[in-house]
């Protein structure tokens, strides 16, 4: 256990030992035989005085091999306290530069570090290394991480893909028994699959990052397409694990009228509808027939003009991002060019007032910078977004009939990456039975449907849906 970090006193032995003494556990006249005072703590000076003066005040001796010392309550004398600091002051000293050799090393071998050669053996476990050596990978668990990241690309959870794994009796590696939906989690978002590398260093709050991460050091398994094909598609809310997709419509059917959310239920004999739960309120719950409705919508995605579904979000969401790009840009070029300005001024007449300006402009630069990235990625999501809304690459109906897992979870999450919910209004237009399905899109678009009698109508783009009463 660290005496430089404090973690003795708190773990192992001499931790319960500790333990033991403030509890009264431990009979006064007891002593306590160690190596030397540096064996009790490590610590700043202060720190570890205060540990070694709780120990004696509490009636223990202590007594130091090394020199035969005896340090007792009431029979300390001046030499021996000066003796005392002085070798909890070097040990201090001692330990800081260790830790300080010991951690610029580091810092040399992780800014050398480029792939080539491993500098430490901890690797991923798909992977194996010798320091100073090349890194090597696993074919086998490539494999398996291969498959990993394709079925989460096609819709499936953590949860699903660790019981496929099991189902198909895939090996583990670690010791474990069985794939956990945690440990499929954990690789999903381990970027060491892209090759990357994030050192770390210890501080006293815990392990923490260290520098930015390394790229190439590892060898990468996964493509850039591949992770972002798991990584940017939307989240999905899921129920229980079932053997298959039951409801496309996971979290994204809504009822307007009893303001819920509707769920799916199947009672069996083909009992299958989309229903909001509001009996325990005493009123009569809403009910769509499930494969009605899945049909339906199915045809629907299918019909629609997808081009003019994007272009409403042209005209806001896209416009509006690309200028605000433009404008923290047109900010930082201005800052940018005040500042060599200032900076040239100070070359020829020093001042304080510069300075500070100086250290202004460079706030406002980093601040502006950040507002940039931030800007940039929110642009690139938008787009991203509208991309989608042209990918015609899944013919939604012809997939009505598919019960395999994997069809029916790629089909939800390509449904969740189009739409971000539909709005149910029953009874639309003061007609009994009739349906208004107003559809929000992720990109801000929305159409509407009209469902009566389960035949389903799409309304044109130009029609306003404001109260569904009337419309």
């Amino acid at each position: 256990m660290s005496a430089f970090r404090g973690k003795n006193k708190t773990e192992g032995n001499l931790g319960a030992f500790l333990q033991d003494v403030k509890a009264g556990k431990v009979p006064k006249g007891s002593v306590l035989l160690v190596e030397s005072l540096d064996r009790l703590s490590r610590e700043e000076v202060e720190e570890a005085l205060y540990q070694f003066l709780d120990i004696v005040r509490s009636g223990i001796e202590v007594h130091t091999l090394s020199d035969g010392a005896v340090y007792r309550r009431g029979a300390l004398k001046t030499e021996q306290l000066m003796l005392s600091l002085f070798v909890m002051s070097r040990a201090n000293e001692e330990s800081q530069r260790k830790s300080e050799r010991v951690g610029a090393a580091w810092r040399q071998k992780k800014s050398e570090a480029n792939g080539s050669r491993a500098i430490t053996s901890k690797v991923p476990m798909w992977m194996s290394a010798r320091k100073g050596e090349p890194i090597t990978t696993s074919p086998e668990r490539v494999s398996i991480i291969k498959d990993i990241f394709r079925m989460a690309a096609s819709g499936l959870g953590k949860r699903v893909i660790a019981r496929k794994l099991n189902e198909r009796s895939t090996p583990t590696w670690g010791g474990s028994s069985g794939w956990r939906d945690s440990y499929v989690d954990k690789i999903l978002h381990n970027r060491a699959v892209l090759g990357e590398y994030q050192p770390h260093k210890r501080t006293p709050a815990g392990r923490v990052p260290d520098g930015d991460p390394i790229l190439g050091y590892f060898p990468a398994i996964v493509t850039p397409a591949e992770w972002d094909a798991v990584h940017t598609q939307p989240r999905l809310k899921r129920g229980r694990v079932g053997r298959t997709v039951s409801n496309l419509f996971t979290g994204i059917v809504y009822d307007v009228n009893l303001k819920r959310n509707m769920s799916y239920e199947d009672k069996g004999s083909g009992w299958r509808y989309l229903v909001t739960d509001s009996r325990r309120f005493g009123i009569q719950p809403h009910r769509i027939p499930y494969a009605e409705f899945e049909k339906g919508f199915l045809w629907f995605l299918d019909q629609l003009d997808w081009t003019t579904v994007l272009n409403v979000s042209d005209s806001t969401d896209l416009k509006s991002a690309e200028e605000l790009v433009a404008n923290v840009r047109a900010e930082i070029q201005a800052s940018e060019a005040r500042l060599g300005k200032v900076t040239d001024l100070l070359i020829d007449t020093p001042s304080q007032t510069l300075k500070n300006r100086v250290i202004e402009l460079e706030a406002k630069l980093e601040s502006d910078r950040s507002r940039l990235a931030e800007a940039r990625a929110k642009l690139e999501e938008i787009k991203t977004r509208n991309r989608d809304m042209l990918d015609h690459s899944i013919v939604y109906s012809a997939l009505l009939n598919a019960t395999d897992l994997e069809t029916r979870a790629k089909l939800r999450r390509e449904i969740a990456r189009k739409v971000k919910l539909i709005e149910c209004h029953f009874d639309a237009a003061g007609k009994k039975g009739a349906i208004l399905c107003v559809v929000r899109f992720a990109n801000g678009a929305k159409r509407g449907i009209v469902i009566r009698d389960w035949y389903f109508s799409v309304l044109e783009p130009d029609d306003v849906l404001v109260d569904p009463s009337t419309s």
